[in-house]
């Protein structure tokens, strides 16, 4: 980072200068305003540029590999995470091939489908319907918007419209595929 940050720089500083001392030297004649909007430009890379990386720090390090890792995410950035069994409920558990985890997250449900492999996730990800109300044959009837998140080995279920658990989802998982 610091690297391309020195370029765009450089970028921004000596170019622009050459151009104008090559410009005074009468190479080809150039105003001070079409120079100061080249400087301008190359200021305005140089903010994006900035921006770009920045926003790249702030994403949670580490790959999603698995349901604690995503736990741990979670928590990491603020939400308080408490896995719960329900094993009497197989009704949302038996909506993929492998059980959910039932997790609450800041003391709403959250399930946590965790498969063998990926294309095997990707796979049955491809069974939910664009806005979640149909998984296979099935037709649900949530009480809310369903969100469903696929990475890796996981897909994620919210139903819900907490927008800070919805944020942190996103930061951590990605766009939902089903919402």
């Amino acid at each position: 980072m610091v690297l391309l940050l020195h370029h765009a720089l450089w970028i921004n500083l000596v170019i622009c200068d050459k151009i104008y001392l090559q410009n005074l030297r009468g190479v080809e004649q150039m105003n001070r305003k079409k120079y100061f909007t080249l400087k301008k430009l190359g200021w305005l890379l140089l903010l994006f540029w900035l921006g770009f990386f920045l926003v790249k720090l702030q994403a949670p390090k580490g790959k999603l590999l698995d349901a604690p890792s995503l736990v741990a995410s979670l928590r990491e950035q603020g939400l308080q995470v408490k896995q719960i069994f329900n094993e009497a409920d197989d009704y949302e558990t038996s909506l993929f091939s492998e059980k959910a985890k039932h997790l609450l997250v800041n003391g709403f449900p959250v399930l946590v489908y965790e498969f063998k492999t990926k294309p095997q996730a990707v796979e049955e990800m491809k069974t939910v319907s664009k806005k979640g109300y149909q998984i296979g044959e099935t037709m649900m009837g949530w009480v809310e918007r369903p969100h469903f998140y696929q990475k890796g080995r996981l897909i994620v279920g919210y139903i819900g419209k907490i927008p800070i658990i919805l944020d942190v989802l996103e930061k951590s998982l990605g766009n939902p595929l089903a919402k």
